[in-house]
């Protein structure tokens, strides 16, 4: 009974983030944020940093993002996307020893496309820090796009980091 509580609690959580958002998403490049901090902390050769508004976000069935790749202003066009396999069920044992099904929670994943580079893949997943995005080029090539603030300590989750592969050290 206990988990099936902390399960609601969980879920009502989830759905008040995903409710709070509303319209849109506002990208502007921050001079605050030390570049040479951050490269340093997530051993990078260069990175971009900017910002993303998430409180403006609304996650439609098909919804937008606009992220920075690679120096420039491009718009994620996402949708929904379940890793879980098709036969995928959750069991909870209650205090007798006895399996039940429960409905599982609704991951935030999402998978789509780059509108200006059609070729160009996305996927996305919001987790407690913000959103973590990786753009996959034609070649193979993966841009990341990552919350600087796990690289350098600062309030709010709207500052991100992006870098492509190579440019890990």
């Amino acid at each position: 009974m206990a988990n099936q509580f902390r399960v609601r609690i969980a879920r009502a959580a989830l759905a008040l983030v995903i409710t709070a958002c509303t319209n849109a998403i506002e990208v502007n490049p921050l001079d605050d944020l030390n570049h040479s901090d951050v490269d340093e902390t997530l051993g990078l050769e260069s990175s971009v940093i900017f910002s993303i508004d998430s409180t403006r976000l609304s996650f439609a069935k098909n919804w937008q993002i606009p992220v920075v790749v690679d120096g420039h202003t491009v718009t994620l066009e996402l949708q929904p996307h379940s890793v879980r396999a098709p036969e995928y069920r959750l069991l909870v044992q209650d205090s007798d020893g006895v399996l039940h099904d429960m409905e599982p929670s609704r991951l935030p994943i999402f998978r789509g496309h780059v509108l200006e580079m059609p070729d160009y893949e996305a996927s996305a997943a919001l987790l407690s820090d913000g959103f973590h995005i990786t753009v996959l080029s034609p070649e193979g090539n993966r841009w990341h796009i990552q919350p600087a603030l796990r690289a350098v300590s600062r309030d709010g989750f709207t500052r991100y980091v992006g870098f492509w592969d190579n440019a890990i050290i």
